[in-house]
Formats: C-alpha cells, structure tokens, sequence
C-alpha cells in the first residue's frame, strides 16, 4: 500500500524539522535549539503525532530551562508535554510534565 503524496511530504518536512531541531540540540546551541525544538514539537503536535512531540517538548523544555524562559512559557510547554506523552502512552513522563507545569505556575496559577 502506497503512502498518499500529501502525507508523505507532511512526514518528510516533519523528518526534517525534527532533524533540524536535533542538530541545535547536539552543538549546544541552547537559544536556538529551544526555538527548534519549540516549533517543531508544534507542528508534530497538529500532526497527531504525539510521541515525537512529547520526546520534542522534553527537549525544549531542557533548553528553556539553559537560557532562562519565562516560567510561564515553561509551564506551558510542560502541560503540553503531560498531554501529549498521556496520548502517547508515556504516562510517567505526563506526569513528570504535569508536575513541572504546577511548579513552573507557581504562585501565578494557571494562567
């Protein structure tokens, strides 16, 4: 059974945001690895593709944390993590995101 075309480029230019986002990762570019990571934790995200976000999200989270993002950007990104990894069946890691989401929330609450 052939792939549709459409599908096949949405995975290619996913493939290629990730590995973009991978390779910022790798050479310690914590700034821009955050922005890649970030985006292309996104778009997996509107491609239902929830494992690769929540491993996407794990790593943006990571770099934020190196180059000091707003908590509440941090939060986000953590809740977003615990819905996705829950989707993807990586339940320790949802909770681990939730619970990062409520510390990094703090005293603000859910905003």
């Amino acid at each position: 059974m052939t792939e549709p075309v459409a599908d096949k480029r949405t995975r290619e230019d996913l493939d290629r945001e990730v590995f973009n986002a991978f390779q910022k990762h790798k050479s310690g570019q914590h700034a821009e690895a955050f922005a890649a990571q970030r985006r292309a934790a996104e778009r997996a995200e509107r491609k239902f593709a929830h494992h690769e976000a929540s491993l996407l999200l794990e790593r943006a989270i990571d770099h934020g944390e190196e180059v000091d993002v707003d908590p509440t950007e941090l939060a986000d990104l953590a809740e977003r993590l615990g819905d996705a990894a829950e989707l993807a069946g990586r339940f320790d890691t949802a909770i681990r995101g939730y619970r990062v989401a409520r510390r990094q929330y703090g005293p603000h609450g859910d905003q």
